[in-house]
């Protein structure tokens, strides 16, 4: 009998299937609803962070995943609302940082002026 595989969605792969050893996963405190799964696509090599219910999760440790230590990023659970971001946001946001410190933007890498 095989390893007991599990198929994720990579955004830059598409589809792809990965032993169940190869996930860490956590179940967000509190509630313990829902939790978070990491692991690395085996086709590009990104980071894969995958919402899961508590069910699924307890499935997959008992298949073999381990659990998810250090900081379990669980915002990303949280519903989005609005529009994403624009690049335009981002250097408004940028610019004003810059206006509240003029010295720290106007310094090269060495932080030399």
């Amino acid at each position: 009998m095989g390893l007991p595989m599990v198929r994720v969605q990579c955004p830059a792969c598409g589809g792809v299937e990965v032993p169940a050893e190869h996930l860490e996963c956590e179940i967000e405190p509190g509630e313990a609803l829902m939790g978070i799964c990491e692991l690395v696509c085996p086709s590009c090599s990104w980071i894969l962070l995958v919402p899961a219910t508590a069910e699924e999760i307890r499935t997959l440790w008992g298949n073999g995943a381990r659990y998810l230590w250090g900081a379990t990023p669980f915002e990303l659970l949280e519903p989005r609302y609005g529009l994403p971001i624009s690049w335009d946001e981002v250097l408004d946001f940028v610019l004003s940082l810059e206006d509240l410190c003029p010295s720290q933007s106007a310094a090269g890498p060495d932080g030399v002026t």
